[in-house]
């Protein structure tokens, strides 16, 4: 898979309990920064609530086909930019009120590509307090890496036996799992 790493392209995965999936791609948002100066500086890049589901059990080729398909669903959909707490994408996704209750027990991965990683795939776990995730092992993947190659990393991750690495038992205490 030959891509132009300087189009930088992610997407956001939300995986429950049963392993059941669920793809979010990214869109530009309306949102921009200020620059120092009052100039529009860089837009900022939120989850588009376009949800693209995949059940349990899959195959590594299904889970690479909706890969894909939510990379080619970048910048396509409108973004979801409700990050008030009161009803953020996890709480709508799953129809559970409270972030940290929508949340618990959850992993999120964040794949994609750009021009300082390269191909990545990371795994990150919700912290008990505020709206976040603690990032737990970051990937990168060779630059000829394939659909095929970020499905079985991301399967990898999921499989990740969690007690062997270092920020989640130096963090523990703090992940809602």
């Amino acid at each position: 898979m030959k891509v132009n790493l300087n189009d930088n392209r992610y997407i956001e995965i939300l995986v429950d309990e049963q392993q059941n999936i669920v793809i979010f791609p990214i869109s530009k948002s309306e949102v921009t920064e200020k620059n120092s100066d009052g100039t529009v500086g860089e837009y900022e890049y939120h989850c588009a609530y376009f949800p693209i589901e995949l059940k349990w059990p899959y195959t590594k080729e299904q889970l690479a086909e909706k890969i894909e398909f939510g990379l080619g669903e970048w910048n396509k959909h409108k973004c979801y930019e409700r990050f008030d707490g009161k009803n953020t994408l996890e709480e709508k996704y799953f129809g559970i009120k409270g972030f940290q209750n929508a949340v618990r027990g959850k992993k999120q991965l964040y794949l994609g590509w750009n021009n300082i990683e390269g191909k990545f795939v990371s795994l990150s776990l919700p912290v008990k307090r505020g709206y976040a995730y603690y990032g737990i092992k970051n990937i990168l993947l060779n630059e000829k890496a394939d659909w095929i190659d970020y499905a079985e990393t991301v399967l990898k991750l999921l499989d990740l036996d969690l007690s062997k690495e270092c920020a989640f038992r130096s963090f523990k205490k703090q992940l809602n799992i």
